[in-house]
């Protein structure tokens, strides 16, 4: 299952309401825009991936990749390992 969270017009408050936490908490993939709305403890095993146009060309994107938490890392290094690239790879 994956879940769409876009916290752009959420304040703090309203997360709780919403059951954010009970989204994240489930066992399923959770997309979240504007990710530094939740509190950091709904952050803590997180992968977060940063897409951006290529300043060289507007139809390529560039992933950038972070992880928090063993979970994020885990995903990560499995991730890196599928597309035949170096986990450690930093920016």
């Amino acid at each position: 299952m994956l879940y769409h969270l876009d916290l752009y017009r959420l304040i703090s408050g309203d997360l709780l309401e919403a059951g954010v936490e009970d989204v994240i908490g489930s066992n399923a993939v959770v997309a979240v825009e504007w990710a530094e709305r939740l509190p950091l403890e709904l952050r803590k095993e997180s992968l977060e991936v940063e897409i951006a146009f290529e300043q060289t060309d507007q139809c390529a994107r560039c992933f950038r990749f972070r992880s928090a938490g063993g979970r994020g890392s885990e995903i990560l290094a499995a991730l890196a390992k599928d597309i035949d690239i170096d986990a450690n790879t930093r920016d």
